[in-house]
């Protein structure tokens, strides 16, 4: 309809024309804009054939567009048309993408999905040979070496995502999980943590509050016999004797079971379940805050794990954020903790949304 009223009024007036010509042109360009946010709509509903149906109209009076083919790639990739997604996302990067990095994770991605690891590491190595600084090509590189089995690069890229993207909530969650698989449950007991300081209440927030619990009781065994007077508590605590890393990550082992067997004791039974964890939450991060392995524990875990929690400690908001982080289970005592202390928790909210690492080892 804009064309045709344009053809009318070149018509009645030819000496427009220059200026009809340009009207046209930012047309075609709006008209472009806007059917390239209508796709984006659609793939953000999940309806990625709908996307891909405008988006391959687009494609005819668009070949090169590199905007076109990396939304054609990341649709591709979504509906789990692998092949494409890779074809579409180098012919981005051919075109001079304003994202190439991102061009370079939806190649790594698709080959991931595919069971091409090895082929998928390397489109991720090649994009942070170009971009080193990108977080997400850390973070999906740490997540192609997890699941190939080298857990200590994966775990080296990881946190080297995080470092750039502290707030990211993903790099903190897949993190937790390699220090649980690595056998660091204090370490992972803290990444649980941060990933739901930053996404307290999704669909994927409730898995990691239960594991706090899980990780916080794991080597604890209640041995009591029917009728006893006395508890018998066991703590179950690993190996230590097979290298230093055993002992340190025993010893990890032990400041959660330390914390745990409270539970147990007179004070911790008169606790309701929820008020005890908001107890044994800040004895964690206590003990692993003073410990002789968290002071030795490197840069990456003193700037951006430790020095949040050891402010978070000295601001008096670990109870707050105790309660906070678990609010995705739903149980009743959370929420009526949370609407009964209003200002501690508009307090912890507005001061992990601004915390950011110092750039300095805590001291």
């Amino acid at each position: 309809m804009k064309r045709l009223r344009v053809w009318s009024l070149v018509l009645v007036a030819f000496a427009a024309l220059p200026c009809l010509a340009a009207f046209a042109q930012d047309s075609s360009e709006a008209d472009f804009k806007e059917a390239i946010r209508k796709g984006t709509s659609l793939h953000d509903a999940g309806d990625y054939d709908g996307a891909l149906a405008i988006y391959r109209a687009l494609l005819e009076t668009h070949p090169e567009n590199a905007t076109l083919l990396y939304e054609m790639s990341y649709s591709s990739l979504e509906k789990g048309d692998n092949e494409n997604a890779i074809q579409y996302a180098r012919q981005a990067l051919e075109n001079r993408s304003t994202n190439p990095a991102g061009c370079y994770v939806l190649i790594g991605t698709a080959y991931d999905a595919m069971g091409k690891s090895k082929e998928g590491e390397k489109a991720l190595r090649d994009g942070l040979k170009a971009f080193p600084q990108d977080q997400m090509l850390h973070f999906n590189l740490g997540i192609n070496l997890t699941q190939q089995g080298d857990w200590l690069k994966g775990e080296k890229e990881l946190q080297e995502g995080v470092r750039l993207r502290p707030e990211h909530p993903g790099g903190w969650l897949n993190l937790a999980k390699v220090e649980e698989s690595l056998g660091w449950p204090g370490r992972s007991f803290l990444c649980y943590t941060r990933f739901l300081t930053l996404e307290s209440d999704s669909k994927r927030s409730p898995d990691p509050a239960k594991r706090l619990t899980s990780l916080l009781f794991q080597n604890v065994k209640d041995d009591t016999k029917p009728g006893a007077e006395k508890k018998e508590i066991t703590l179950a605590i690993p190996e230590t004797s097979s290298g230093a890393k055993k002992v340190e990550r025993s010893g990890e082992s032990l400041m959660l079971a330390m914390a745990a067997t409270q539970r147990y004791l007179e004070d911790g039974q008169k606790q309701t379940d929820e008020e005890f964890f908001a107890t044994a939450m800040t004895s964690v991060v206590a003990m692993l805050l003073e410990s002789e392995e968290g002071r030795k524990s490197g840069e990456f875990w003193n700037q951006q794990v430790f020095a949040y929690f050891d402010e978070a400690r000295k601001e008096g908001h670990l109870e707050a954020m105790a309660y906070d982080t678990r609010r995705s289970l739903k149980v009743e005592e959370i929420s009526r903790w949370l609407e009964e202390h209003p200002e501690p928790v508009r307090k912890y909210q507005a001061w992990t949304a601004s915390w950011k690492p110092s750039g300095s080892a805590r001291k």
